[in-house]
């Protein structure tokens, strides 16, 4: 099956698709023309050029880190578990699904619009996500955190 038209690249994938895939883990948020079918596979490789991209141009913060580490771990313990046919490892397992939860909602969901809301205030103009690209939106946000580290040592 041929790819439809999608993004692929920070400058070109609007901020809101790239929430929208987070949020929801929905890759037809890569397409262009959302009406279309797609190889799942295939666009997951793209997405994840995407995010290294991102990773490569701005970094990882800490709670993304986190947050990979424990999925590592999970399946880490899955395999062991697989493996020595341990049950007891399950229990490991569960405590580490709930803690990666815990951290997926109180990651960027929230903070998305609180940082799309402040970026507004700062700016003293209406952000939309939906007309921002995905670097345009971060480069904006590294710009206030500069300003307002800027603004406190003065």
């Amino acid at each position: 099956m041929k790819q439809p038209k999608h993004y692929t690249s920070i400058d070109d994938l609007p901020q809101y698709n790239w929430r929208m895939i987070g949020e929801k883990n929905d890759l037809s948020f890569m397409l262009i023309d959302k009406h279309k079918k797609f190889d799942k596979a295939k666009m997951k490789i793209a997405f994840d050029k995407i995010k290294d991209e991102y990773i490569d141009t701005f970094g990882i913060n800490d709670n993304y880190l986190k947050i990979l580490e424990l999925k590592r771990d999970i399946a880490i313990l899955e395999i062991d578990m697989a493996i020595s046919k341990d049950r007891t490892i399950k229990n490991f397992i569960r405590i580490s699904k709930i803690e990666l939860d815990n951290l997926l909602k109180s990651s960027d969901n929230s903070k998305q619009s609180q940082t799309t809301f402040a970026l507004t205030k700062h700016l003293k103009c209406y952000i939309s996500e939906k007309d921002l690209s995905v670097r345009q939106y971060a480069e904006l946000v590294e710009g206030m955190k500069n300003d307002l580290t800027s603004n406190k040592a003065a």
